[in-house]
């Protein structure tokens, strides 16, 4: 055995722990590792990854958890491959997901409970709760190592990725691909609003409804004797005839209208024996309806039954016409289920309402929007449509008249909501479409241009839905979302706002009511703040800010300042240096060219009032006083003292921070605000001057900059007004929340009053929102819309182009910063027909092609009986604790090497602890070979190796570096995880490691192959490959190459002249060859230990020496034979003779003994002292022959015989460990060890 080290090796234990994780963790921090590995490539080229935003309103749970992981993969092999890889975080924010939490939270049943509740109210509480889990989020991914920039997200609620989606939508209105059509639309009773067909994609359940054959009667006469004779040529007595429908909504039946049947189709004229009723229905149903024995009385066309007249099911006024209740043909008429007849109830099908549209039916609801009946009487009135009583209720009319044949129960698919799980209904209204249709063609084209992962999606599930061609459904009528930017002229469909004052545009505080408004209809489409203000309604105040000029207050250069913000106590007068100031302000407003001033208002401080009468007296003006525009009250505490003792001056000015009787700055600039926009109610078309303080100045100029509070602070230093300093203000048509701070949601944003470019007249916005879909659909492009000066998308980020970026430095920043399309996008399967679908739509709708050119799909984390994990069913296991319980790495690497790509995983613990006793026991138990038999001179080394084994190893290595990138290079995952694991477990391991044990030159490539090991599986497992590079380079052992992590090296690269595929065949052969020699030595029962004189190989050519040395070792044996006529490839000979017999004693006590070392805890370079005792003549021959051979082994100083009985006699002594055993069956002996 070669040189050992001094000190044990760190406890494999679960490498690496929970512990070692998080110190992990630190030292990417610290080091700001993460950062550096995308400094050093900020100039390569790039890989373009598109973050799906979660929503942090929801806990993450294992499915958000096995996403990221792929994420993180791809993003740690480009980046090692080269590639600048930009990983930016985003927050959906958006949609009824956050709305349905505040419900609950305050206990609300529908849209009306918000409406009384107040929309603005409810909309803070939504931006509240959107950030609930926030932290639970950002914990999940540090501590899975998932590398994100979190610092500077996208969020879909903020202002400036709204203006960049109404940018978008400027964009599909002007292609003429937005439109609004009364149709019927998938809608949610409980949410009040229509979904789009991608939403109700990801809501279909299982469910078991009542399914309806219905018994129209036919009243026309000249039918009955035509067709409903017997087959005698009479008539039955008093019989009727009924046409049969069928139906799975039994709710529908009320608003019937028609029938349709197929021209084409056969129907028949039958009767049950024993009943005076006739029947017609398809002839290729009857069997299947009745069930019994019947007579046919006739065979007719579906032509045949069209303009016969029946007898209506309820009594609805509105429904009656001179069209209604008759027969009409219908293309969408099958044979495949029912009885070939539709019942047609015009306003709750989409077939029902073309059919209705084309034959001018009445369009009259029997059902509110509240899913409750209406108009219909008979008790059901006011009954909710989906509810079983009022099921019932129905059937039990229409059974009290006779008109049910039969019901049964019938299994089959229904949508219900994707967020509340209520049943949908399909209901006719007005909506919002985007107009899909148009552009399949351009959809079907780029998704062609897409790799879908797997294979089968793109055609299959994706492709096949995207061939349906549907038109987006894309208004929602709801309050927290990003608001529709339509306005019409003269006709909205809002009512009285709640909201509780005048604000900027508004008709008194109020939205339009229908009744109220005249216009032409116009609508216009906003596609940027920037137009607000273009189409204003009303004529737009100009107003000037003033700081009082140079006061007593205010001591030299601002030193000894005094506070004086209560006007109780206001004695301060201004200077002369400020009286000139106010002069010099007065003269800039009327000197020639300037400002014809009509109003000046004034804060009531003395200072401000000079300086007001001084501008008021050389302008020829009066001057208003108003308390708002008051100096910032610092509070009792301060007032009257210097600056510097003030309690505020002494802390971090925040924007909530106060004393107990002052205002913060978010109290100043609310007062501010409010009184600008009461002024500009009162006044159109003024010059309005306000003389204030320096903070109320400031913060109302924040304002109406549209900053958020966030946003304002850092200007104090470079935007806070002097002493005389005269600004313009700028008061835009833009929507201003209550604290004056811009706020593009409802209700704000439906207070904006536009001007109609055809009449003049008044537009008011429609209250619709957009599909929240859109939202996350558009991130490629809104994602950068705070930071316009890196924006790849300039035409939609009109924030940018107001900042007055130069055109051509827009263009070159484009070009520079475009991160379009996506490389790479992974989510979970149900996203086919959600985000992978928005996104795809959104930029075919902008004609920038395919968004995405990679898409993974992976399958849901299931339990171990295969269910979906939900806290209800009591399966669901937190996410951290299942970290916390198996370390990160572990949970990684089970799902990579073992999920299959767009299948559903079940997350079984056992296969969970196969992977840490396996992979990563193995892996361990390899560097902690290394760590304990290497001394601090070894170095790295692949240099060139004569050894076969060694060859061998290498060629593998290359082989899997090779291998890996091509499998990642093509995304099959989990394929290059099976292939580093069985290249650890089975080449490193139980191959090249266990045969080169004794080799001390073979350190130096072991060190070599575990960091090419680490850097292969950086990607995946960060963690552990990181730990490996800590302990293999922590000493600075001489390495090629050697760098602060793991992470920042590049990915290895193949070489391909170590790779012999030759001799990776021949030792395949030979492990081929071992494994059936182990095989015959099993049969035989005979131990591995037990060395054998020879194999025979029945094969022609021989192995080169080294192959030979490393079977002869594997099997145990002394000698190969070679013998081309040998019939079998191997034949091991088993006899065995006096040497051998006695060697393979030897060895078996050497094993004996290791164990006793490992049981006394003995170092493992620690020499110790040995006794035996045998009364076996053959061991004790066997123990003296190989004596020399067992203290090398085990490393003892002296291995002697003991004199007399094992128990006792005249060298008895005390052993830290003796044992008395059975080397062999009936063959004992005895043996103690001792230092």
């Amino acid at each position: 055995m070669f040189d050992q080290k001094k000190t044990e090796p760190r406890t494999v234990g679960h490498w690496p722990s929970g512990a070692r994780e998080e110190k992990i963790l630190d030292f990417w921090r610290d080091n700001n590792i993460f950062d550096k590995s995308l400094e050093i490539r900020k100039k390569a080229k790039r890989f373009v990854f598109f973050e799906g935003p979660p929503t942090a309103n929801g806990l993450p749970h294992i499915g958000h958890f096995l996403t990221r992981i792929y994420k993180d993969v791809f993003g740690r092999y480009k980046t090692m491959r080269g590639y600048f890889v930009l990983r930016k975080a985003g927050w959906d924010t958006h949609g009824l997901p956050v709305e349905i939490e505040i419900e609950k939270e305050l206990g609300f049943k529908n849209k009306k409970d918000i409406e009384a509740y107040g929309i603005d109210k409810f909309n803070k509480k939504a931006r509240e709760s959107v950030w609930k889990y926030k932290n639970e989020w950002e914990q999940m991914t540090r501590r899975m190592g998932f590398w994100l920039d979190m610092s500077d997200p996208y969020i879909t609620y903020k202002n400036q990725y709204i203006e960049s989606l109404w940018a978008i939508i400027k964009k599909i209105w002007d292609r003429k691909l937005l439109y609004l059509a009364h149709r019927v639309v998938p809608f949610c009773t409980r949410c009040g609003t229509a979904l789009s067909s991608h939403e109700v994609a990801q809501g279909y359940k299982t469910v078991t409804d009542k399914s309806v054959t219905v018994k129209f009667l036919i009243s026309n006469s000249e039918f009955l004797n035509k067709f409903s004779a017997s087959p005698a040529g009479r008539q039955i007595p008093n019989s009727k005839t009924y046409i049969l429908a069928w139906t799975t909504t039994p709710w529908t039946l009320p608003g019937n209208v028609a029938l349709a049947v197929g021209a084409s189709i056969k129907y028949q004229v039958i009767s049950i024996k024993g009943k005076d009723e006739k029947y017609i229905l398809a002839e290729d149903l009857v069997g299947k309806v009745l069930n019994t024995e019947y007579i046919i009385h006739n065979t007719i066309l579906g032509s045949d039954l069209v303009g016969l007249e029946y007898e209506p099911l309820f009594d609805v006024v509105q429904l009656k016409s001179n069209k209604s209740y008759k027969i009409y043909d219908a293309d969408f008429v099958s044979t495949s289920e029912g009885t070939g007849v539709v019942h047609t109830a015009v306003m709750y099908g989409e077939d029902d309402y073309s059919l209705g549209t084309k034959i001018g039916l009445p369009k009259f609801h029997t059902v509110d929007e509240q899913g409750k009946f209406i108009h219909v009487g008979q008790g059901l009135d006011g009954m909710y449509v989906k509810d079983k009583q009022t099921e019932d209720l129905i059937l039990q009319i229409l059974n009290t008249k006779y008109l049910i044949l039969n019901t049964f129960d019938y299994e089959h698919d229904y949508p219900f909501c994707w967020r509340c799980n209520m049943p949908l209904i399909y209901y006719a209204k007005n909506s919002w479409f985007i107009k899909m249709s148009a552009v399949n063609k351009e959809l079907l084209k780029n998704n062609r241009k897409i790799n879908w992962v797997p294979e089968h999606i793109k055609e299959g599930r994706f492709g096949q839905w995207l061939k349906e061609s549907k038109d987006w459904a894309f208004s929602r009528e709801r309050y927290w979302g990003t608001p529709l930017p339509i306005w019409v002229c003269g006709k909205t469909q809002m009512g009285i706002s709640n909201f509780p004052r005048p604000r900027l545009g508004s008709a008194e505080g109020g939205q339009f009511p229908i009744s109220k408004q005249k216009g032409c209809g116009n609508v216009l489409v906003v596609g940027s703040l920037d137009d607000l203000e273009k189409y204003r309604y009303r004529p737009k105040n100009e107003f000037y800010i003033l700081r009082h000029g140079h006061s007593e207050k205010n001591g030299d250069n601002n030193v000894g300042e005094i506070i004086s913000s209560k006007i109780e106590n206001d004695k301060y007068h201004l200077t002369e240096d400020g009286k000139g100031q106010s002069l010099k302000a007065a003269k800039q407003l009327k000197k020639s060219g300037g400002v014809e001033v009509d109003m000046i208002v004034s804060s009531p401080f003395i200072r401000t009032k000079e300086t007001a009468h001084i501008v008021a007296n050389e302008l020829g003006l009066k001057i208003h006083v108003d308390d708002r525009l008051s100096e910032f009250d610092h509070g009792s505490l301060c007032e009257g003292k210097e600056h510097h003792v003030c309690i505020l001056a002494n802390q971090t000015q925040e924007w909530d921070t106060k004393s107990i009787d002052g205002e913060s700055w978010g109290d100043v600039r609310k007062r501010m605000f409010d009184f600008l926009c009461d002024l500009d109610s009162q006044h159109e078309g003024k010059k309005i001057l306000l003389v204030s303080h320096g903070d109320p100045i400031w913060l109302l100029e924040t304002s109406t900059l549209g900053l958020t509070k966030d946003e304002t602070i850092p200007t104090r230093e470079h935007i806070y007004p002097k002493h005389g300093q005269l600004k313009r203000l700028d008061l835009k048509n833009w929507p201003y929340d209550e604290d004056g701070e811009l706020d593009m949601h409802r209700p704000y944003i439906d207070q904006i009053a536009l001007k109609c470019q055809k009449c003049g007249g008044k537009m008011a916005k429609v209250p619709d929102l957009i599909d929240v879909w859109f939202d996350s659909g558009a991130m490629p492009y809104a994602q950068w819309a705070s930071q316009c000066r890196n924006c790849p998308f300039v035409e939609f980020c009109p924030s940018c182009k107001r900042d007055r970026v130069p055109a051509s430095q827009r263009m070159a920043i484009s070009a520079l910063g475009r991160q379009f399309p996506a490389d790479f996008i992974v989510e979970a399967i149900d996203q086919t027909r959600g985000w992978f679908f928005t996104l795809l739509a959104i930029s075919t709708l902008l004609k920038k092609g395919a968004p995405y050119k990679n898409v993974m799909v992976l399958g849901h984390t299931l339990d171990e009986k295969g269910a979906k994990m939900s806290k209800s069913k009591g399966n669901f296991v937190p996410v951290m604790e299942l970290m916390d319980k198996y370390g990160v790495d572990v949970l990684r690497w089970y799902f990579l090497s073992s999920m299959t790509i767009g299948e559903s995983k079940s997350v079984i613990p056992r296969e969970i602890e196969d992977k840490q006793k396996g992979f990563f026991g193995t892996f361990g138990n390899c560097l902690k070979f290394y760590e304990l038999y290497t001394n601090d001179q070894q170095p790295t080394t692949n240099d060139k190796k004569e050894n076969l084994l060694d060859k061998w190893i290498l060629s593998r290595l290359n082989g899997l570096i090779e291998e890996a990138t091509e499998g990642l290079d093509k995304y099959e995952i989990t394929q290059v995880a099976k292939a580093v694991e069985k290249f650890v477990v089975e080449d490193l391991s139980n191959w090249w490691l266990r045969r080169s044990r004794k080799r001390k030159e073979a350190l130096g490539l072991l060190r070599f192959l575990l960091l090419e090991i680490a850097k292969i599986i950086a990607p995946f497992i960060p963690f552990s490959a990181e730990d490996v590079h800590m302990r293999l380079t922590n000493d600075q052992r001489p390495t090629t190459n050697n760098k602060q992590s793991v992470h920042l090296y590049d990915w290895p690269k193949v070489n391909k002249k170590l790779i012999d595929k030759e001799l990776e065949k021949q030792m395949e052969e030979v492990r081929d060859i071992v494994t059936i020699g182990l095989a015959q030595r099993k049969e035989k029962q005979i131990k591995v230990r037990q060395p054998l004189r020879a194999v025979c190989l029945g094969l022609l050519n021989e192995f080169p020496k080294d192959l030979e040395v490393l079977m002869k070792g594997e099997l145990n044996i002394k000698e190969i034979v070679y013998d081309k006529s040998q019939k079998e490839l191997v034949v091991l000979n088993t006899e065995l003779d006096e040497a051998l017999v006695y060697e393979g004693y030897a060895r078996e006590l050497m094993r004996q003994i290791q164990d006793m070392r490992k049981e006394a805890g003995y170092r493992v370079d620690e020499e110790i002292f040995g006794q035996w005792h045998s009364d076996n003549a053959d061991l004790s021959a066997a123990i003296n022959k190989w004596s020399d051979e067992i203290k090398k082994d085990v490393s003892l100083k002296n291995f002697s015989a003991r004199g007399g009985s094992a128990f006792g006699g005249e060298n008895s002594q005390v052993f830290d460990v003796e044992k008395e055993f059975d080397l062999v069956v009936g063959r004992k002996i005895w043996v103690g060890i001792k230092k």
